[in-house]
């Protein structure tokens, strides 16, 4: 059975006027899917690819940056309660410093949600320079301060990792 994003965001504990920073690369399934999730909250949406819809839900916000370098998210110390990379990481060059970025725009006791696939829809596997494999993501989640927590369907077409921001941001 493959995990949709759909169904790991129903296993999060989302609030609905809570603020989410969705990062991703391609479509916009998944900043679609959470406005749908939690539809009197805030969803700040940075599509890597450039693309965004035509027509945009009022609770969403576009940013048009980048992420690549690591640094700089144009977002307040704690402000977002859920940080979503959706098929994101493979395409930061800095992704320590990136997810230490993540950190810092999160909430004391927020989560991210890091979901990348390692087949395509078809159960192909994905060209190895073009995926990140699970031990490294939870390596770089760990270096960058986070807290692991449950894993979602890791042997499938796509699966999430959750993190969890710790309780004090200096830790």
């Amino acid at each position: 059975m493959v995990t949709s994003i759909s169904q790991i965001l129903d296993a999060l504990p989302l609030k609905q006027n809570g603020i989410v920073l969705d990062v991703s690369f391609g479509s916009n399934r998944s900043v679609n899917q959470i406005a749908d999730k939690i539809p009197h909250g805030q969803i700040i949406a940075i599509n890597l690819s450039g693309n965004t819809e035509k027509k945009v839900p009022k609770n969403i916000k576009y940013l048009n940056c980048s992420v690549d370098n690591g640094r700089d998210l144009p977002l307040k110390d704690s402000f977002c309660d859920v940080v979503v990379l959706s098929h994101t990481l493979r395409h930061v060059v800095y992704r320590e410093s990136f997810l230490k970025e993540c950190k810092r725009v999160l909430k004391p006791g927020g989560l991210i949600l890091v979901i990348e696939s390692q087949t395509d829809s078809f159960g192909v596997p994905v060209h190895p320079d073009m995926r990140i494999i699970i031990d490294d993501m939870l390596e770089y989640l760990d270096r960058s301060g986070f807290l692991l927590g449950e894993n979602f369907d890791t042997s499938h077409h796509e699966y999430g990792i959750i993190g969890v921001c710790p309780l004090h941001i200096d830790q």
